[in-house]
């Protein structure tokens, strides 16, 4: 008993054992690459990490030089192209497909002792290797005035898949990241820095309370507006108050920028505020929105809305009644003497029934020659 046992534990060791080896021989690998300047400019912010052009001719010509790293102790086939910039629409920076690259991702030209190597090379790193990558920026005739934005892209060249002898793919999977070095250029002229703040809201989902603050550049340079939300309760009296993310909005773009509040209240989430969103993206240039939020639990909010449609329910049934009990009343004329008491045990009901139907008040005197309404013999046989 004692040996099944052990031949037991043992086979569960090696099938475990089996399992890891499996698993840690088919995980993912990434090479590590890097692309940076080669020649930054010390008084340039950000110099060391993205290519700043602050002023670039139409005609221009600048050279330059892009460093590739390889940060791995792999070696690594490279591939290397320039591609223009975009804003996903929160406003976080990306970078266009190839085949949508119409901007300065088509500006650049990689060369190598002096000989063109166009928009798109290989290039091969050995271990923790850099080599330096010259290119040639040059600004078309064509090119608007303002700010242009793109990225100078490194990737690893994916490995061919390996199959065993029968065609089975062999384990060990390696992926393709690309990153690179923002590229920032502008063309000097008419320079229009105006940003639009069409819309100020905010959402709560899945228990998650934000503000959505969205931005509209009709500028033709980027913009990163900067500001903060301060929120107020009903008397005036300040909340919290917000740091609004700075994002990049491009010429002509437009972005929706969340805010997320964090720290709020139980009276506050389940009754209500108002909230102010300040924003600056330059000297003198300000912005600002403001909203009131009447805010009402979902179970609340349906047994406020069950409740108004049952008032209204019985708003209209009380109209209705009052419509058909006016079409059984007739006519009648006071005479010398009569009184609400009188009158009502003549037509056979009660005086109190009498005064409400004629809105009668108190002391609920009558004058001869007065027109009131009473019921009409047939239904008095009714209420009888």
């Amino acid at each position: 008993m004692k040996n099944i046992k052990l031949v037991t534990s043992l086979s569960l060791w090696f099938i475990a054992f089996s399992f890891v080896f499996i698993f840690l021989g088919s995980v993912a690998q990434a090479a590590e690459l890097g692309a940076r300047p080669a020649n930054p400019d010390p008084d340039v912010s950000f110099g060391k990490s993205w290519f700043i052009y602050k002023e670039a001719d139409i005609g221009a010509k600048i050279k330059d030089a892009v460093q590739l790293v390889n940060f791995s102790d792999e070696p690594a086939q490279a591939r290397v192209w320039p591609a223009d910039a975009v804003t996903t629409p929160d406003g976080a920076y990306a970078i266009k497909e190839k085949e949508d690259t119409i901007d300065i991702g088509t500006w650049i030209t990689f060369f190598e002792n002096g000989r063109s190597l166009g928009r798109e090379v290989i290039i091969d790193l050995g271990p923790e290797e850099s080599k330096i990558l010259d290119f040639i920026l040059e600004v078309p005739s064509n090119a608007e005035v303002g700010d242009h934005m793109g990225a100078i892209m490194i990737q690893e060249v994916p490995e061919e898949v390996e199959t065993g002898a029968e065609g089975e793919v062999a384990a060990g999977l390696r992926i393709a990241v690309r990153t690179g070095a923002r590229v920032y250029l502008t063309v000097p002229g008419d320079i229009i820095r105006l940003l639009e703040f069409p819309k100020f809201s905010w959402e709560r989902k899945d228990g998650i309370f934000r503000f959505l603050l969205t931005f509209e550049n009709k500028g033709n340079v980027r913009i990163e507006p900067r500001g903060s939300i301060v929120i107020k309760n009903f008397f005036g009296a300040e909340i919290d108050e917000l740091d609004i993310p700075t994002r990049v909005v491009f010429p002509k773009g437009e972005i929706t920028v969340p805010v997320i509040w964090e720290n709020i209240s139980f009276w506050t989430k389940y009754g209500g505020f108002v909230a102010e969103a300040k924003v600056n993206y330059g000297p003198g240039l300000d912005l600002s929105k403001t909203i009131r939020v009447v805010a009402v639990p979902r179970g609340l909010g349906l047994a406020l809305g069950i409740t108004i449609l049952l008032l209204i329910l019985l708003l209209v049934i009380k109209i209705l009644r009052t419509r058909i009990e006016r079409k059984r009343l007739g006519q009648y004329i006071v005479q010398e003497g009569e009184t609400t008491e009188s009158i009502a045990e003549k037509f056979g009901m009660s005086w109190k029934k009498l005064v409400k139907i004629n809105k009668l008040k108190p002391p609920y005197s009558l004058k001869h020659g007065q027109k009131i309404l009473v019921l009409e013999k047939k239904e008095r046989r009714k209420e009888e």
